[in-house]
Parts: C-alpha cells; sequence; structure tokens
C-alpha cells in the first residue's frame, strides 16, 4: 500500500561537480527542496494521496527527514528520522568538507542544524538513535526530543541501547526491533485505516 521513492538530490554523485556542490554550505536548504520537489512530482502525476505522505532515512538522511518536515510541515504527514544528524555543530562526519569551519559559518550552521528548526512540526516524527552512536551525538537525538516535548509536537524517540551509527546493522533483535517500530508508524500514520 506504499509508493516509495528514492530522489537523487543535489550533492548526489553522477551528475557532475556542479549539481554535487549545489548544497556547499546548504545542508537541509537546497536538498530538502529537491525532496520536496519529487513530493510534488508524484501528486502532480496522481499517484499519491497529498494527505498521506511521509519520508525516512538515516544520518544525513535523518537530517533531510527532520528539517523536510520542519521545512514543509503541510506536506509530511509522518517521518522517521534514524541517527539524524541533527545539530551540524556536533555532527563528526565530515561537514566541514560541505558547511566549511563552524567558527567561520555560524549563521549557516544554525540555519542546517534541524534542532533549531523544530518549531513549524505539523505531523508524526519518529527518531531511531543507538546509544553507541560514535558519528551522531545521541543526546542530540534526545534534545531535539525534548525540544518537541516542549513545543507540543508529536514526536517518539526509539533507542537502541547497543546500536552504533549503522544502527540497522548491529543486532539482528534490535534491527528487526527498530524496523517493526519504523513500518508501525507509518502503517499507524499514514496507511488506510487511519
Amino acid at each position: 500500500g506504499f509508493i516509495v521513492m528514492n530522489v537523487d538530490i543535489s550533492g548526489s554523485s553522477g551528475y557532475g561537480k556542479t549539481f554535487r556542490q549545489r548544497i556547499r554550505e546548504d545542508y537541509g536548504g537546497v536538498d530538502v527542496d529537491d525532496l520536496y520537489s519529487g513530493t510534488r512530482y508524484l501528486i502532480e502525476q496522481g499517484y499519491v494521496d497529498p494527505g498521506r505522505i511521509g519520508l525516512w532515512g538515516s544520518s544525513y538522511g535523518g537530517l533531510l527527514t527532520a528539517m523536510s518536515m520542519f521545512r514543509y510541515p503541510d506536506a509530511y504527514q509522518a517521518g522517521v528520522a534514524g541517527a539524524p544528524a541533527t545539530n551540524v555543530f556536533h555532527a563528526l562526519t565530515g561537514e566541514m568538507q560541505t558547511m566549511l569551519a563552524p567558527q567561520d559559518n555560524e549563521a549557516q550552521y544554525a540555519k542546517s542544524s534541524a534542532y533549531l528548526q523544530s518549531g513549524n512540526l505539523k505531523g508524526h516524527l519518529m527518531l531511531i538513535h543507538g546509544m553507541r552512536d560514535n558519528i551522531v551525538l545521541f543526546k542530540d537525538s534526545v534534545t531535539l526530543t525534548e525540544r518537541l516535548i516542549l513545543q507540543g509536537k508529536d514526536v517518539d524517540l526509539v533507542v537502541l541501547p547497543n546500536a552504533p551509527h549503522g544502527w540497522d546493522t548491529k543486532g539482528l533483535a534490535q534491527t528487526r526491533y527498530a524496523f517493526r517500530k519504523l513500518y508501525d508508524h507509518f502503517e499507524r500514520h499514514l496507511g488506510q485505516t487511519q
């Protein structure tokens, strides 16, 4: 009952240097616009119900999920952000290659940090994060969850006690548990029987 689309967002490889560099100093900007453009395309083609659209991703994809739901709150009814880099000031995955040094680009880092953009959320957001993540800080997901709770938003946090950044690769039981939560989230908020 779900249509799945994978968008080659700005920064994707295989489309040349100019396309790859479009996200320079703009995480959560042009890339989120690309996802929204794909969403609009599916709606215009008549493939999807505009009231039942969700998205999910992990790590950078988690950042994109959260930012998409915060920047386009009417477009997405549900999202799942796994190990999301919601505070790029803390992310340790090479952000400086794209964003340059944080002390020189504080405004861009703030604009690209989903934590600081959360106030517009209307849909249902789930965060999945492993407590042993040494790439994206687990505490950033806890901090975003707390912020959303204080803002009166609909948020769930799925904690995986023994999972690293690749939360879907460490332990079959945890992986099954997390994907069951992910599926149930979409079924509950986007499924036919809602």
